[in-house]
């Protein structure tokens, strides 16, 4: 009975709503619409449209290329040494592994790559002579020459290696190429060096007539100079030395040799008043290190009289080790100089090649190094690993007590 009662009340109340719409009395139940889309950022009307078409689209030009200067004769003939100095290198090694074929191919891959690198830049410096205009008169002509005999040679030696590491006779022309190829750039940088010369200004033109006098005080000037010409060849022969060591570095750190270790050394205490005997002293330390030197490794004096050394063929330990045993030879050595005894010490450091660095940047790393002896102390020797440099706890080796005479 309740049951019939509720449906009932529910139905009432339903009609009542249908009615209450229908007339207007009850609002009715919203009903979902569409959403309308949003309005245009712009109204792009036909007008509009013309006028855009109408206005030319403005092309950005392409960027000049500036032009830099040319390369300088000095810097070509740098160019042309160190890929000598590259090839002389390679060259070695190859005649050194002509019997092991993995040896061989990885210095096969080195040449190529020397080869390479080489036409690469003088391509370039041939491009920027063409923007210049301006040359070193007979300068372009050089390097084209070379850029065609190397290009030759470079395209032989690729036939070479077409197949891989070659057999022996093979291995022997490809050593004969690289000798002939190293040959081509030494005729390039000496014609280069000539035009260079050249160039130079003509001496002044002495005056027809000199009064005895005159020839006399310059008799007098010349003996006077004479006396310095020992000492001035020497400091010329260091300066190319280093030079020449310079661009084997310069080789190595091209070629990607992730082995290549340098080391420097330098006098602590000990010097002498008279610089010919200082010098003579440094002498004598470098003369100590030659004796534990291997094959192919390499010294000359820097700038500010410590000795620069490449330890080509040493691992970054076999070179600590080497470098320690001339520290604590030095240690243990007299010095004679006359009837003066002198006793001296060196502090040394290494440092090793890592991925993109340059000879100036090892080279400082060395100096960074050897700066660690202001707080660890002099007579050490300091490992750079290209991003900090350390002290190197050092291996006691029972050496000898020594005596050298410096000759004096």
């Amino acid at each position: 009975m309740l049951l019939f009662v509720a449906l009932i009340a529910t139905l009432n109340l339903c009609v009542g709503y249908v009615l209450g719409v229908h007339v207007g009395v009850l609002p009715s139940l919203p009903t979902r619409r569409p959403a309308e889309p949003p309005e245009p950022a712009f109204d792009l009307s036909a007008d509009d449209e013309d006028d855009f078409a109408a206005e030319p689209l403005e092309e950005t030009p392409p960027p000049k290329r500036s032009a830099r200067p040319a390369p300088s004769s000095d810097q070509i003939m740098q160019s042309m040494a160190a890929f000598q100095a590259q090839l002389a290198h390679v060259g070695s090694e190859m005649q050194a592994s002509a019997d092991d074929d993995q040896a061989f191919g990885k210095c096969a891959d080195r040449l190529q790559k020397a080869n390479n690198e080489y036409l690469e830049q003088a391509h370039h410096a041939l491009e920027e002579f063409e923007v210049t205009g301006e040359p070193v008169e007979g300068c372009r002509e050089v390097l084209a020459d070379s850029v065609k005999k190397v290009g030759d040679a470079s395209d032989e030696i690729n036939n070479l290696l077409a197949d891989g590491v070659p057999d022996r006779a093979g291995r022997e022309k490809l050593i004969e190429k690289a000798g002939s190829l190293e040959k081509v750039v030494d005729e390039s940088e000496q014609r280069m060096e000539n035009l260079d010369e050249g160039s130079g200004a003509a001496a002044p033109a002495q005056p027809a007539e000199s009064s005895k006098e005159e020839l006399d005080d310059d008799d007098e000037d010349h003996d006077e100079a004479s006396s310095d010409d020992a000492p001035a060849e020497q400091s010329a022969d260091a300066s190319d030395e280093l030079q020449q060591l310079h661009a084997r570095i310069d080789a190595e750190l091209a070629s990607n040799s992730a082995d290549l270790v340098i080391a420097t050394v330098r006098l602590d205490t000990g010097g002498l008043a008279d610089s010919a005997d200082q010098q003579k002293l440094i002498a004598a330390i470098r003369s100590i290190a030659a004796d534990g030197m291997e094959e192919g490794q390499q010294v000359a004096n820097r700038e500010d009289g410590s000795l620069l050394f490449v330890m080509t063929g040493d691992t970054v330990e076999s070179a600590t080790t080497r470098i320690d045993r001339l520290r604590q030879q030095v240690e243990k050595t007299t010095f004679e100089a006359g009837d003066e005894q002198v006793s001296t010490t060196v502090t040394c450091a290494l440092g090793e090649a890592v991925e993109g660095v340059s000879r100036g940047e090892l080279l400082q790393q060395l100096d960074e190094a050897l700066g660690e002896s202001e707080q660890h102390g002099a007579n050490r020797c300091y490992h750079h690993d290209g991003f900090y440099p350390c002290p190197l706890i050092p291996e006691e080796m029972n050496l000898s007590k020594q005596t050298v005479s410096l000759g004096v």
